[in-house]
């Protein structure tokens, strides 16, 4: 909804008598985050519930992350604009100061000691393949839900550090306060999603 309202605040500094209503539209890929996006469809399970109100007239506009929608766009469906690009980074939140050294992320803290090996939450494929690549002993573990939700499973312990996007409301500002630690991924490390950082508006 950070997006939506950003846009809605957008349409009204140019057109203050403008009504808009917002409808929240909860996607396959927002109901079910026990399961791989790989298993559950991959290209289109952010969006394909957003297409059908824009062809059913429900909706006349959609705002989405563009990292989201799938390369082939259909036909009947147009890509308006794309905001302002934001940070496409990604970053490692984690418990604990993490350093990348030649053998991959490593705590800055030399008295840390973790369970076994760098347990690192994700389900995407681009990041497990990068981060495996930085760092080979990594055990990569299954992350999905919200921002928040994977929050609330890294305090709890199930990981030692958590990829997330940069650009998105990523607990950065929670990260400052004692016990959190953020390391933000330079390109160089790990090569950004192709539309991270970016919005789109579309419609019919």
């Amino acid at each position: 909804m950070i997006q939506t309202n950003w846009v809605v605040e957008r349409l009204r500094q140019q057109w203050p008598n403008l009504e808009i209503t917002i409808e929240q539209i909860h996607t396959t890929g927002d109901r079910v985050t026990n399961v791989p996006l790989s298993q559950i469809g991959g290209d289109g399970v952010f969006v394909t519930e957003i297409e059908c109100a824009l062809r059913e007239r429900r909706i006349d506009l959609a705002v989405h992350s563009l990292k989201d929608l799938p390369t082939a766009q259909p036909d009947d469906l147009h890509i308006v604009v794309a905001g302002p690009r934001e940070d496409v980074r990604d970053v490692f939140v984690s418990n604990a100061a993490f350093q990348l050294v030649e053998s991959g992320l490593q705590p800055m803290d030399a008295s840390t000691q973790l369970e076994a090996s760098l347990r690192i939450g994700t389900c995407s494929l681009r990041r497990t393949a990068q981060i495996l690549a930085l760092s080979p002993a990594a055990q990569i573990l299954p992350l999905r839900g919200n921002v928040d939700t994977r929050v609330r499973k890294l305090e709890a312990g199930q990981y030692d550090g958590i990829l997330l996007a940069a650009a998105g409301p990523a607990p950065l500002g929670d990260a400052e306060t004692p016990g959190w630690s953020t390391y933000l991924l330079a390109c160089r490390e790990a090569n950004a999603c192709a539309r991270a950082g970016s919005i789109r508006f579309g419609d019919t």
